[in-house]
């Protein structure tokens, strides 16, 4: 007899789903039984109104306002298996409507005003200058004349013009027959290319919706995944596995659907498509959890509360059962920038990212091409620049969707005195900025991983005066705050951290050897080999920063605990 918890689970069979679905992916201590739904307002009826399943996909605002309602018989994880702009889901009549304040007074047909796509487009209709209290929403289905499925719909908070619709005819006939001015909502109506009248307000609506990222950094949520609470209770561990298993389960299809040899999905330009979306959203438009989609659950918790669904704005992380053990494994396809590439450490980080398999691309960031071609090219690309504080939009275009970068570059306080200060300043100081800047630009992921390699006698605090090179230590400390207050600025979006080394050795340099020995005795200045210190700092950032700064015991003892050879 199986020991494991027998789970049934209810949701769309999207790709990021299928690897959980066929057996593939497996939940740690969970037999799941995977139930295929064709349609989301089956699950979440079934769900909200009699708990049927034992987990399930469900309507983000509906379950925000079940939980702010008091109801808590299901609790969310930081799943979110549906998202979509909405912009182009708005139709109208244009007899009437040209633009969107013509939508001011008019009637407007709606599936369900509590749908998570409705709360979405009330929003945009708001900041395109709609007075939403002006509107009479008529609600029903939007392809018959009934109503659109069985919610089970919080109360409003205040009174709010809804009529359901009772003539017999569908939102979609309504439209074309001039009934009611426009349709929002999960669906377009089918009059939609058939009656000339009935367009989109927005006709370029991708566009549009591409300059709403841009400006917000939002990409709507629909739908969350929900458990019983009382499962929850019994098997604290159960939301941990369920959440670590969606997200492996993505992350495989994520994967896959970057296989172009033969296209897996009717898409002819995939290729364009996935070029776009590294631009765009950094490589993973879907990410889960709760911190990489605050900014998102905030703006959807402030719009509920805006439009009447909630009374009171609950706190973000209440929403959502706490995941312990998550998976700290690295994604499926991390992407690595390398800066100063051909230098002593960026060849041996390069060599060595060349040979793991959880890093499947490396971006070699140099002044000159690589001296030789490494092995694995595959998953190599060289960028060479005028200068690290020089990008062109092939350097830029190369950085799109990159999880991590190592920054080695600057000037060793052995040859600080070949360089006057401006320029010491520029390469030790300036350029390190420029290029973190331009990579958080360039859409990389989210959190991006930016590790400094600064050195052991780097002085943070600015107000002391170091014993050893103090105007260059200062400089290499200032470097450093300001490295990690860029990433404090961004956070969520970035996490840094530093490595201060001691001399770092290469093997079978007897000079080194006899040099680090005397620094050792005389100064106290700790040595690292080059494969360890690389091994160190690559294992930092694909599993996580354990601490800042990363000192040379650190490094050594990270690189002593990898299980990656060298």
């Amino acid at each position: 007899m199986s020991s494991k918890v027998p789970i049934s689970f209810a949701s769309i069979l999207y790709d990021r789903m299928q690897p959980l679905q066929s057996g593939e992916i497996r939940p740690e201590g969970i037999d799941l039984n995977f139930l295929t739904m064709n349609h989301p307002r089956d699950i979440f009826d079934r769900m909200a109104g009699g708990k049927e399943f034992d987990a399930s996909e469900l309507s983000l605002s509906e379950y925000i306002c079940r939980y702010a309602a008091g109801h808590r018989d299901l609790v969310a994880i930081p799943v979110f298996p549906s998202r979509a702009f909405r912009h182009g889901f708005i139709a109208v009549n244009s007899n009437s409507v040209k633009e969107p304040k013509d939508l001011n007074g008019k009637k407007i047909g709606v599936q369900l005003y509590t749908m998570t796509a409705a709360v979405w487009i009330r929003s945009v209709l708001q900041q395109h200058g709609v007075d939403l209290s002006s509107i009479q929403w008529v609600q029903g289905s939007m392809e018959s004349g009934e109503s659109h499925g069985k919610p089970s719909a919080m109360p409003l908070t205040k009174p709010v013009n809804i009529v359901q619709n009772s003539s017999g005819k569908s939102l979609s006939q309504l439209l074309e027959d001039g009934d009611i001015d426009a349709t929002i909502g999960a669906d377009l109506p089918h009059c939609l290319g058939k009656a000339t009248h009935v367009k989109r307000l927005f006709p370029n609506f991708k566009g549009v919706e591409k300059a709403y990222f841009k400006e917000t950094s939002i990409f709507p949520i629909m739908h969350t995944v929900v458990i019983r609470s009382e499962l929850c209770e019994k098997y604290p561990w159960l939301a941990t596995s369920l959440y670590n298993a969606l997200n492996d389960s993505k992350e495989a299809a994520r994967i896959r659907m970057r296989f172009l040899d033969c296209l897996r999905y009717m898409l002819p330009w995939m290729a364009q498509e996935l070029d776009e979306i590294d631009e765009v959203f950094g490589g993973d438009p879907f990410v889960y959890g709760v911190e990489e989609n605050r900014k998102t659950l905030e703006a959807l918790v402030e719009a509920l509360h805006e439009q009447a669904m909630i009374k009171e704005k609950p706190k973000i992380e209440d929403l959502f059962a706490t995941i312990r053990g998550q998976n700290w494994k690295s994604p499926i396809a991390m992407k690595v920038i390398i800066v100063g590439a051909t230098g002593n450490v960026g060849t041996e980080l390069v060599r060595q990212s060349l040979r793991r398999s959880d890093i499947t691309s490396v971006i070699a960031v140099s002044r000159r091409p690589l001296p030789s071609a490494p092995e694995n090219t595959e998953k190599l690309k060289s960028v060479t620049i005028k200068d690290y504080d020089q990008y062109d939009d092939e350097a830029k275009k190369a950085f799109a969707g990159a999880n991590a970068c190592i920054w080695t570059i600057a000037v060793t306080p052995s040859k600080s005195a070949k360089y006057s200060h401006d320029e010491l300043y520029r390469i030790n100081h300036t350029a390190t900025l420029v290029g973190l800047k331009e990579m958080h630009n360039a859409a990389v992921a989210k959190p991006f991983r930016f590790l400094y390699m600064s050195g052991i006698a780097a002085e943070r605090d600015q107000s002391k005066t170091p014993s050893f090179k103090p105007e260059y230590s200062k400089m290499r400390g200032q470097t450093e705050n300001e490295v990690l207050a860029f990433a404090a600025e961004h956070k969520g979006d970035i996490e840094a951290s530093v490595a201060k080394p001691g001399l770092i050795t290469k093997p079978g340099n007897i000079g080194q050897y006899v040099m680090a020995t005397g620094l050792k005795w005389t100064m106290g200045v700790p040595s690292i080999g080059i494969e360890q210190i690389s091994q160190a700092m690559l294992d930092q950032v694909v599993h996580g920063f354990e601490k800042d700064p990363l000192m040379n015991d650190d490094l050594i003892r990270l690189a002593e605990k990898s299980t990656h050879e060298v």
